[in-house]
């Protein structure tokens, strides 16, 4: 009887060994995996014009841009292997080296926009180029962007939070995600009582401030849709007494000669009337 139990305590410890065992392997295998994976990364090519990676799942294996757009721009699962500061991590590899922006990878134009433009500089921040890559005014990721925020010849251009709500460095996750971007008109956009809509189907605003009752077509960007008489008449309307566009510096001489050129872009289309 006493042999009998010595053999059963036997085998029992050698279960509770083997389950040890098993269970050490699963636990050294997982560790080897997620530090081989880790490190195979760090010969990896990162060349090319947005950066070249092998350990993205196919069809990106060249392209970790792509692979962020189509998974909603996934940009902190990076620090799992880049670090908490995307600074190299258990990789060695700096997301910085290349993602430049505000505390990178989270500036504007490190997805769109001009990736090597000044962070302080909204006109690099926005498109053109498009999350795709794109530069074509045809594309609404495109489109007017680039004009509205220039401004040039008839403003001083308008800030991307007149038609956006615009995330700070620290929230920026909840901007990324399913296009077209949502448009929230503020600011210049609504001054004056105006109640600004935008139409996504037709691409159109209405109801601006800054267009009046002109309906101007968001990818058309050849100068027709920000002519004098397309934000308001000429003369403009009461108490505005009939005049050509030449009388306007009588009132306006700040703003614009005697020839009806815009001398101060900054005086123009600024939600302020500017008088003599």
């Amino acid at each position: 009887m006493k042999n009998i139990t010595r053999i059963f305590k036997s085998m029992s410890l050698r279960k509770a060994d083997s389950l040890e065992a098993i269970s050490l392997l699963i636990v050294l295998t997982l560790f080897f995996f997620f530090f081989s994976g880790c490190e195979l990364q760090e010969n990896e090519d990162w060349t090319g014009d947005l950066g070249e990676s092998e350990h993205f799942p196919a069809p990106f294996e060249d392209d970790h841009s792509g692979y962020l757009a189509a998974n909603n721009y996934p940009v902190t699962d990076c620090q799992e292997c880049h670090g908490a500061d995307y600074d190299g991590g258990t990789t060695g590899i700096s997301c910085i080296d290349c993602h430049s922006q505000n505390n990178v990878p989270q500036g504007c134009n490190d997805c769109h926009g001009n990736p090597a433009g000044s962070p302080l500089n909204p006109v690099d921040q926005a498109p053109p180029f498009d999350l795709s890559g794109s530069s074509d005014t045809q594309n609404r990721g495109v489109g007017a962007h680039t004009s509205h925020l220039q401004g040039l010849i008839f403003s001083d251009g308008i800030s991307c939070s007149d038609c956006h709500t615009v995330p700070t460095n620290e929230d920026f996750l909840w901007h990324l995600g399913a296009t077209p971007a949502e448009v929230e008109f503020s600011g210049l956009a609504d001054k004056f009582d105006h109640h600004p809509v935008w139409d996504a189907d037709a691409e159109e605003c209405s109801n601006t401030y800054c267009h009046g009752e002109w309906e101007p077509e968001w990818t058309k960007v050849d100068g027709t849709e920000a002519q004098c008489t397309t934000c308001h008449g000429l003369p403009p309307g009461p108490p505005h007494y009939i005049a050509s566009i030449d009388n306007c510096y009588e009132c306006h001489g700040s703003v614009v000669d005697d020839y009806g050129d815009i001398i101060d872009t900054a005086l123009h289309i600024n939600g302020a009337v500017n008088m003599n």
